[in-house]
């Protein structure tokens, strides 16, 4: 088990599967000796301290701004008279979504060599299998605790659901 994984099970939080390169990212990061990064296939500059620091705060604020805008816009459009979308299109388009943002934070690292993004995937996606697998439990999970939000939010006002959402016992 890596140590982000780790990590989100001891908060409490599950990984998901879109999310499962940002948790390989993320350990990369962590995993950072003497400047370079300890993989099977390529190297990567370790960033500065200042650098991680700024990336902490922008990924909070990114954060923030994502999850109450969410619950707004969803309560909203499920609301609305007529018909409504099926929540597992919704949630699929979701998570393309995050895994579209994933790969360009991982180009974006790799400086926009295609060469070093598909040999990083490669490593930490297929060759690495098992920690890959180690996160469908908690993916399958994850899913259909997205497809109940959909329906909770539908009967909840937006307040009373982000209150309960948030809430440990949740």
């Amino acid at each position: 088990m890596t140590h982000v994984t780790s990590t989100f099970r001891s908060m409490g939080v599950l990984p998901f599967s879109a999310v499962t390169l940002w948790v390989q990212f993320l350990e990369v990061l962590l995993t950072v000796e003497e400047g370079y990064c300890k993989t099977k296939f390529v190297t990567c500059p370790s960033l500065s301290h200042a650098a991680n620091r700024k990336l902490k705060y922008i990924s909070l604020a990114v954060l923030v701004v994502q999850n109450a805008s969410l619950i707004l816009s969803i309560r909203y459009v499920r609301t609305l008279p007529g018909d409504r979308f099926f929540t597992t299109s919704a949630v699929v388009m979701a998570e393309v979504l995050k895994v579209m943002t994933c790969l360009l934070i991982i180009l974006l690292q790799k400086r926009f060599n295609v060469k070093e993004t598909v040999c990083f995937l490669l490593d930490f996606v297929v060759f690495q299998y098992k920690d890959t697998l180690k996160l469908a439990v908690p993916s399958l999970i994850y899913t259909l605790q997205n497809n109940l939000q959909y329906v909770a939010i539908s009967n909840l006002p937006a307040a009373t659901f982000q209150v309960r959402d948030q809430h440990p016992s949740a």
